[in-house]
């Protein structure tokens, strides 16, 4: 029974032994070899956005001046009726306020003009399109009516332009597309796909946030130097904050940062 016993034990033993061996059996669960491969897939995805952002910077910012209106020419606004004629003493006065942030400047002299257009929105808001073109809401014609506000949202947008931010997105996202569309097969429901979606939208919220941030700077900068103050800025940041209300946490999923954050980048 003992030889038994230790000849059972032994093979036991051997057994073990073999099964440790074998690079066929997994060390590891299930649970701790997805995660790996989610983190390692991650870290990729993550490199490949921060060089195709590094890649579309250096390209744009090496683009001639020629090159780059006529790039601009592509996305030309194609005006349309719109609320303008409804407002066309405000922009009288907007425009005003642009070419004096233009002459101030002369990297934005580039371009014959940035158009201004009203449109017919409530939420407070601006933006400017890949051509230059500059839209201002109905809502926020409506509800501010401060020159030195005007000027700041103004010199914010040209900001924008002046560092390139609407090419530089758009070339980011070309090669970024490209670029994981070659590592997914180009199946974006799979779960690599779904992954590397994921991975680009956070990643962009990023470095839109750093964006905003670099043109509030460049408008605070002019409202000092235009106006002596930036309160007006101030003031419009604390605006938004009591508009709009939302908790902190929303404005991490958010292109834009929250109100609160944007007084201390420009008060510090």
């Amino acid at each position: 029974m003992q030889r038994n016993s230790s000849d059972y034990n032994s093979q036991k033993a051997k057994f073990i032994e073999m099964l440790d061996d074998n690079v066929n059996i997994s060390k590891t669960s299930d649970g701790k070899e997805f995660l790996y491969l989610v983190s390692a897939i991650l870290v990729i995805l993550l490199g490949v956005y921060i060089f195709s952002d590094v890649i579309s910077g250096i390209i744009v910012n090496n683009l001639s001046v020629k090159n780059r209106l006529a790039i601009e020419q592509i996305f030309k606004f194609q005006q349309q009726e719109n609320e303008d004629k409804k407002y066309e003493t405000e922009l009288v006065q907007l425009n005003k306020i642009k070419n004096e942030i233009i002459r101030s400047d002369k990297s934005l002299q580039i371009k014959n003009d940035f158009p201004l257009h009203v449109i017919n929105e409530r939420e407070v808001n601006a933006a400017i399109a890949p051509d230059g073109s500059i839209f201002i809401t109905s809502g926020l014609l409506k509800e501010l009516k401060n020159e030195q506000t005007y000027a700041f949202i103004l010199a914010h947008e040209l900001g924008h332009y002046k560092h390139k931010d609407h090419l530089k997105s758009f070339g980011r996202q070309i090669i970024w597309h490209t670029i994981t569309t070659i590592l997914t097969g180009g199946n974006s429901s799979s779960g690599v796909g779904q992954i590397t979606y994921s991975t680009g939208s956070l990643t962009e919220l990023k470095y839109s946030k750093n964006q905003e941030y670099a043109a509030d700077r460049y408008a605070n900068r002019y409202i000092k130097l235009r106006y002596g103050s930036n309160k007006a800025a101030v003031d419009f940041f604390k605006y938004l904050d009591k508009k709009y209300d939302m908790p902190e946490f929303v404005h991490y999923l958010s292109t834009h940062p929250s109100p609160e954050q944007r007084i201390q980048k420009i008060t510090q």
